[in-house]
C-alpha cells in the first residue's frame, strides 16, 4: 500500500522520510535524559560523591534534550504534513484526470455524495496515514531498541 501511496508522493517522498528521521532524532531526544540521569543517580547509590558541577552539567543537558524534543518533533510534524497534504492533492488530481478519461454520465451516479465521498473522505483517511503513522510510528518502534541499547553500555548484564 505504501508503494502504491508513494507513486503519488512523487518529488514528497523524501521530505516523508526526512520528516520520520526528524521524528526519530525527537524521539532520542526524549530517550537521553533518563541516561543523564542515570550518570547522576548511579554514583550516588553507589555511595560515592558527586560534585555540583557535574549534576549541573547533566541537568543543563536534560533541559537541552527535552527542548530539542519539542523542537524537532514539531518540525518534523510540519515537514510530514506538507508533504502528506502535497501528496493528497496530487492524489485528488489524479482522481479528476481519471474521472475526465472515463466520461461517467454523472446522472447515471444516485448520490452525489458518492463523489464527496471518494474525493474528500476517502482520500483525506490517507492524511493519518502519511503525516502521523509513517513519522511517529517508525521512530516510536526505534524507542525501544534505542533503550535497549542503552541499557546495554550501561551494563551489559541488563
Amino acid at each position: 500500500m505504501f508503494k502504491k501511496v508513494f507513486e503519488y508522493a512523487g518529488p514528497h517522498k523524501k521530505d516523508l522520510y526526512i520528516a520520520t528521521f526528524i521524528v526519530l532524532l525527537s524521539v532520542l531526544m526524549g530517550v537521553l535524559p533518563f541516561v543523564l540521569a542515570y550518570q547522576v543517580i548511579s554514583p550516588l547509590v553507589m555511595g560515592n560523591a558527586v560534585d555540583t558541577k557535574y549534576v549541573c552539567i547533566r541537568v543543563i543537558g536534560v533541559l537541552i534534550c527535552l527542548i530539542l524534543q519539542a523542537i524537532l518533533y514539531g518540525w518534523g510534524l510540519d515537514v510530514s504534513h506538507k508533504a502528506a497534504y502535497s501528496t493528497l492533492l496530487r492524489l485528488r488530481t489524479s482522481l479528476q484526470r481519471d474521472l475526465k478519461q472515463f466520461h461517467l454520465d454523472l446522472s447515471r451516479i444516485r448520490e452525489p455524495a458518492q463523489l464527496k465521498k471518494l474525493f474528500v473522505d476517502d482520500v483525506d483517511s490517507l492524511e493519518v496515514l502519511l503525516a502521523h503513522s509513517l513519522p511517529e510510528g517508525i521512530a516510536n518502534l526505534m524507542i525501544p531498541i534505542a533503550i535497549y541499547v542503552a541499557m546495554f553500555f550501561i551494563d551489559w548484564k541488563l
